[in-house]
């Protein structure tokens, strides 16, 4: 049974960096790679900084169901303690699931033409207030990646 404790809790760790990871200008998912993306250059007006939560599943809740039945098991073989510990593990699990998030960056940016922009992504490369940066992508999935001076 300690078996299976320790290895829900491993599977309960990287729920949250898995899935917020998808909001990188670094990140691509394979339907994008070696398919060509609209580039634009922009001046960055104004970067602050915003906190990406975690995609919402169901697997913290699976997880802390599955650790707090084993824990229940453990603790005594009658089944309204298995009951009762899986529910408080399942609902701890969503909690603690809910907390993840990743620090990210609303980059504004403008283009020449006057067109201005708001992108949030990862803050995962260093961008500032006066950057020339390119802008990445089509409308919904933009990229703000710094240019090298």
């Amino acid at each position: 049974m300690r078996a299976a404790i320790l290895l829900s809790l491993a599977l309960l760790a990287p729920v949250a960096t898995v899935s917020a990871g998808d909001n990188s200008s670094r990140s691509y998912q394979s339907s994008e790679a070696r398919v060509a993306q609209q580039v634009r250059v922009a001046k960055v007006l104004m970067v602050r900084e915003v906190r990406i939560q975690a995609k919402k599943t169901h697997t913290g809740t699976a997880v802390g169901a599955a650790v707090g039945y084993a824990v229940g098991d453990q603790i005594n073989d009658r089944r309204t303690e298995r009951v009762v510990s899986s529910v408080l593990g399942g609902a701890t699990g969503r909690a603690v699931q809910g907390k993840f998030y990743r620090r990210g960056l609303e980059i504004y940016v403008q283009e020449p033409n006057g067109k201005t922009w708001a992108i949030v992504q990862e803050a995962d490369v260093p961008v500032h207030a006066g950057d020339l940066v390119a802008i990445v992508g089509r409308s919904r999935n933009l990229r703000v990646v710094p240019l090298d001076r």
